[in-house]
């Protein structure tokens, strides 16, 4: 096989799949930051209780600097049988 330059791991398409791969990355940031942004309002109005430590809006900044990592760590803290549920 040929690698050479006009080959198939040009560096034009090796900075094309690099940008794709970032451009990947960044909307499922988005989507997901967006998604606990939502999910920690409807948590707020459906089952009356608030976010643990901080606001949505900060759990969403959080998501979306830290990607799956945090949405990970979001949904353990809010609906993951480790928080406590309030008395009945």
């Amino acid at each position: 096989m040929n690698f050479s330059m006009n080959g198939i791991f040009s560096p034009e398409m090796t900075l094309l799949g690099i940008g794709l791969g970032w451009l990947l990355t960044g909307i499922v940031h988005i989507a997901f930051a967006f998604a606990v942004w939502v999910d920690s309002g409807q948590m707020t109005v459906r089952q009356n209780r608030s976010t643990f430590l901080v606001g949505g809006g900060l759990w969403a900044l959080a998501t979306l600097i830290g990607g799956i990592m945090v949405v990970a760590v979001y949904w353990l803290v809010h609906h993951s049988t480790l928080r406590s549920q309030p008395p009945s």
